[in-house]
This record gives structure tokens, C-alpha cells and sequence, in this order.
């Protein structure tokens, strides 16, 4: 019996979590780009066009990492979250080549997980697609690529309709905000906020244009202009990191703004996406602190009530008690 024929065994046609996997990119099982895999849902092909064809392929089509010189260049390495009304994609991004040995392209790596509190499966989500990266790198064939994916997509789903726990170790908000040097009463809290308050008006919760927009093929043409963030980070904890930023960001956005992270692996910086991601905002994926600072260390000039407006609203989300799903146990 398949992975799906037990699905269909255990659960019938119950009403049950769904959990997709697509890939695309590069692979050397491929002489060019991938063949679209897994690509079932509106996000996973939204993911395509924004992240992949319109974001890392405007990028390189312009030069503009090239622009930079490799000492100021990172690989592609990364976890991603795209977080939109409800709706989560994880993804992981590795540096790849196609069968001709060309290096530009990553491969990506892409579940969609339509389950209540999604973050809760966070870690676990990240530690599956970590296992099907390697997998995906240690061959050079096709055919062993679309049984990952589609191998994966089954075990996924049932995993999800399972009643086991997603058990993982958590930090709360406090003991982050202490590992990655942030206090209310610091400048660098005063900076976050004055770039969040200057930047992100127009993606508020009373904002029409910003309750309308969503997570699909549809919305390209956004009129909003898509604004970037670079957060300090714990590198060995990048599923806290995004969590962390992502309900610290919630206040300043509608519940259907787009907000995207990515977290370099082992690096101490998040960056985030707020609305849908242009060629100008993704050159974050690879260009440095140095290259690209992160917005608590950009001297900005600062009012002088606004650092204790700052330590009062950080204050009060530290005390609120949440705690943050780390790596898997």
C-alpha cells in the first residue's frame, strides 16, 4: 500500500490538515531550470513568480550582486517564511547548479502548510525540508527529485493528520530579546521604530489598499511599494527569530500584507519583506551587513520623545509572555 492509499485508509473524507511540497529552481538532474514540481497551490506558483523568476532572476538579469564584488556576497542558504492571511510557506534556499555546471540560480525547496497555528509545526516543517535538501543534493537525477517531492508531499500530509505533538524547545520573548542585545531603553529599539513607524503607514490595518491585499498571481501590480527590514537574529535559532519579528510586526500590518523572511543559515540578521517582494528588495538574499545594514545600526535622527515611546511599546510586548518555537526535540 502507497503513502496516499494509507491516507485515504486512516482518514476517508474526513476534513484533515493539507501540506504541499513543490521545487524549483536549479538541479543537475535538470540542463536548465527545473521542470515545476509540487507547484499545486496559488501560493507555491505566487512563490515562483515573486521569489524565484521575478525576484532572484530581476536581480541577476541587472547585475546588481555582481555590482557588489564577492567579498560582499553571501551563498544562498537560507530559510524562508512567507507568512499571508493565514496561510504559511516554509521553503529552504541552496546554492545549485543545472546539468551545464551553471551557478547563478539556487534550487528552493517549498512547503505550504494549511493547518491551525502553523507555527507550531514550524520546526518541524524546517527539519523535513532540511532532509529532503540533502537528499535533493546528493543526486544528480531527475527521477530522484520528483520521488523526493512527491514522496514528501505524502509523508507530510500524514504526518500532519497525526495526533502527535510538534514538540520543540522554546525561548520566551524576554530570554530572545536578551540573546540578540535588545532592551527597550536601547537606541537600536528606538531606530526599529522609527523606521517601522516612517515605513509602514501604508500597510496598516486601516489602510483599504492594505486589508485588500493578498498572496496571489492577481495582485502584481500592487500599488503598494514594497519596504525592507534587516533584524538582529540568533543564528542557531532562526524559527524563534522569525516568529519573534513576525508577532512583533503584527501591530503595524494588515492581516493581509504579504510579509516574507528569510534567515541565512548560522548568520545573527532576519531580513523581512513587508507587501510583494520586487528585484529591488531581494538582493537582501545574498548582499552582507556591510553591503545592506541592519535597521537598528542606520543613524537615523531620532525626535525626542520617540526612544520612550519605544522602551514603553517594547516593554509591554515583552511582558506579554510568548514563547518561541526553536528547534525541533
Amino acid at each position: 500500500m502507497g503513502l496516499l492509499d494509507a491516507i485515504r485508509e486512516k482518514f476517508g473524507q474526513q476534513k484533515r490538515p493539507q501540506f504541499f511540497l513543490g521545487a524549483f529552481g536549479k538541479h543537475p538532474g535538470w540542463a536548465d531550470h527545473l521542470d515545476d514540481l509540487g507547484l499545486e497551490t496559488e501560493a507555491l506558483l505566487a512563490a515562483k513568480h515573486f521569489i524565484y523568476n521575478q525576484g532572484i532572476g530581476g536581480v541577476l538579469d541587472a547585475g546588481q550582486w555582481e555590482a557588489y564584488g564577492k567579498d560582499a556576497l553571501e551563498e544562498f542558504d537560507h530559510l524562508m517564511v512567507w507568512l499571508n492571511a493565514g496561510e504559511m510557506l516554509v521553503g529552504r534556499i541552496w546554492s545549485s547548479s543545472d546539468g551545464k555546471g551553471r551557478k547563478l540560480y539556487p534550487m528552493i525547496l517549498c512547503a505550504e502548510v494549511d493547518r491551525e497555528n502553523a507555527f507550531a509545526c514550524l520546526p518541524w516543517t524546517v527539519d523535513l525540508l532540511e532532509q529532503w535538501e540533502a537528499q535533493c543534493r546528493a543526486t544528480t537525477e531527475a527521477a530522484d527529485v520528483r520521488h523526493i517531492v512527491s514522496d514528501g508531499k505524502a509523508f507530510g500530509a500524514i504526518s500532519l493528520s497525526s495526533e502527535e505533538q510538534f514538540e520543540s524547545s522554546t525561548l520566551s520573548r524576554q530570554a530572545f530579546a536578551q540573546q540578540i542585545h535588545l532592551t527597550p531603553e536601547s537606541e537600536a529599539m528606538a531606530r526599529i521604530f522609527y523606521a517601522l513607524e516612517s515605513n509602514l503607514a501604508a500597510f496598516a490595518p486601516a489602510n483599504s489598499d492594505a486589508a485588500r491585499l493578498a498572496l496571489n498571481m492577481k495582485l502584481a501590480q500592487s500599488r503598494l511599494v514594497p519596504q525592507h527590514f534587516r533584524f538582529r537574529a540568533i543564528g542557531a535559532s532562526p524559527e524563534a527569530s522569525i516568529q519573534f519579528w513576525a508577532e512583533f510586526l503584527e501591530p503595524y500590518l494588515a492581516p493581509a500584507v504579504p510579509r516574507l523572511f528569510f534567515a541565512p543559515r548560522d548568520r545573527e540578521w532576519l531580513d523581512v519583506i513587508i507587501g510583494l517582494p520586487t528585484p529591488k528588495h531581494m538582493i537582501c538574499l545574498k548582499a552582507t551587513p556591510e553591503v545592506l545594514p541592519l535597521t537598528c545600526s542606520i543613524p537615523y535622527s531620532l525626535d525626542a520623545q520617540l526612544p520612550e515611546r519605544a522602551a514603553s511599546r517594547f516593554r509591554q510586548f515583552l511582558e506579554t509572555g510568548k514563547e518561541y518555537l526553536r528547534s525541533a526535540v
